[in-house]
């Protein structure tokens, strides 16, 4: 995916206009785990559905400073074990209008790991854990197609087309 110049280094210029640009990871384990948010069924837009690791990047805040304080906040670890990697797509997310670029993250922890150091210390969405093949990622996207925020899904999407589908030609062929 090709991007341009000025979508890469954006960066919130502190103006009192509200903050339109997030950023959300496609985030897995060293082991190869995808770790899926699910939001608050408090939450005003769309209560109970999954979501990539992310949020608001902050005024004079770099996209990638962004990524790791959220995923950082969202994990409970620390901003040192989170390796920011390729960009997967720049999306605007329809309820909101908010440009969300989504990347691929790797976080230095096996899941086993990962559990430990949340434990006591989850927020109430609870973490999900997709696998690390090829037949749990098609199973787990189908048996939640309708559960996801839809940045999140087309997200979830390219990131498995890529690591799963390497010789697919066309999305469509991913996708059917």
């Amino acid at each position: 995916i090709a991007f341009p110049k000025s979508a890469l280094s954006l960066s919130n210029t502190g103006s009192p206009r509200p903050n339109i640009l997030s950023v959300c990871g496609l985030v897995h384990t060293k082991d190869g785990l995808y770790v899926i948010d699910r939001r608050s069924e408090r939450m005003a837009t769309y209560p109970g559905h999954f979501h990539t690791i992310g949020g608001s990047v902050e005024p004079r805040e770099s996209v990638e400073e962004a990524l790791r304080r959220e995923t950082s906040e969202e994990l409970g670890i620390s901003q040192d074990m989170v390796n920011v990697g390729e960009p997967i797509g720049l999306i605007r997310e329809p309820k909101t209008g908010f440009l969300q670029l989504l990347y691929s993250v790797e976080i230095d922890s096996v899941i086993k790991e990962l559990a430990s150091i949340r434990k006591g210390n989850e927020k109430e969405g609870c973490q999900l854990y997709c696998g690390d093949n090829r037949a749990e990622y098609e199973r787990f996207l189908s048996n939640n197609w309708g559960n996801f925020v839809p940045t999140g899904l087309v997200g979830f999407i390219l990131e498995g087309k890529k690591r799963f589908y390497k010789d697919a030609l066309k999305i469509e062929e991913f996708i059917n």
